[in-house]
């Protein structure tokens, strides 16, 4: 049986994700069969993280999010006491990250704080 060209492009970020992660120290890995067991939840996790990818099958300039995909990975993620994270690509090698606004918030603030002890202003 061969894949979609959905499929395909689906994986080709969870690869893209999954190896951007680990660049920076992230000890990511794509969920195998993701969706299709009950505990292979999520597309791509990491010791932080809980994420669900989602990209069009033809490059484009704009896509609709559904909520029900937030919905799904937030409750993914507060299972495992991780941050969820919606995965959004246009069909393109660019990959933008959809965050509820206290995990921004939280990840701003602790950005601040290191910023603050590098520098030295503590």
């Amino acid at each position: 049986m061969s894949k979609s060209q959905g499929q395909i492009r689906s994986r080709l970020q969870e690869q893209r994700i999954t190896r951007s992660l680990k660049e920076i120290g992230e000890d990511a890995r794509r969920q195998m069969a993701s969706g299709a067991l009950w505990m292979a939840k999520s597309d791509v996790v990491s010791p932080l993280f809980q994420i669900e990818c989602k990209t069009k099958e033809k490059p484009g300039k704009s896509m609709s999010v559904k909520k029900e995909w937030l919905d799904k990975i937030e409750d993914e993620a507060f299972e495992v006491g991780k941050t969820a994270a919606l995965a959004i690509s246009f069909g393109t090698q660019t990959d933008y990250f959809i965050l509820r606004d206290r995990d921004f918030l939280a990840f701003v603030e602790e950005l601040t704080e290191l910023r603050k002890q590098v520098n030295g202003d503590v």
